[in-house]
């Protein structure tokens, strides 16, 4: 009866051990993986990427403002210091009224000198009853060079533009 019982448990040391390693596999997987796409998302290929899907807006800071001359709004030029990247956001006070629109474009002056507006990998443009849109990204490597642009089309009249002074 003994040698009935030590061949009906003789792989369970092996199959511990095999379980041990998998629970460690998978506690450690989250890790792995966000260092795996850091490794394959860097530099350029930040650029035209979304900054709330990427993470990159979890550490964002407005490097520069620049209000609308009666105070309805204002753009703003973005930047993650883990990412290195900049982008553009246009925020109004109020949502917008009907026949309106909004849009951001953002402009690097370095590197690949790329540029994106609010619809391309951004939020889409700001329309009617809403109040901002971001841009998607572009690497500047940490230099900070790179200037945002917000457009505010009033239901009557000329377009009415702002922008930041490049860093």
């Amino acid at each position: 009866m003994l040698y009935r019982l030590r061949s009906r448990f003789k792989h369970l040391p092996f199959a511990l051990a095999l379980l041990v390693a998998l629970c460690a596999m998978n506690l450690s997987a989250p890790q792995a993986h966000a260092q795996t796409h850091r490794a394959l998302v860097s530099g350029t290929g930040y650029d035209g990427l979304n900054p709330i899907s990427t993470g990159c807006a979890n550490d964002a800071i407005d490097l520069l403002t620049a209000p609308f001359a009666n105070g309805f709004g204002s753009v703003h030029l973005r930047w993650s210091a883990s990412c290195q990247t900049i982008w553009a956001k246009l925020t109004f006070t109020n949502p917008l009224p009907a026949n309106t629109w909004g849009q951001a474009f953002i402009a690097s002056q370095t590197l690949n000198n790329a540029s994106y507006d609010c619809n391309q990998g951004g939020n889409g443009y700001v329309q009617p009853g809403q109040t901002s849109c971001y841009t998607g990204m572009v690497y500047d490597g940490g230099t900070n060079q790179g200037y945002a642009v917000g457009d505010y089309s009033p239901p009557s009249g000329p377009v009415v533009q702002i922008g930041t002074n490049s860093i």
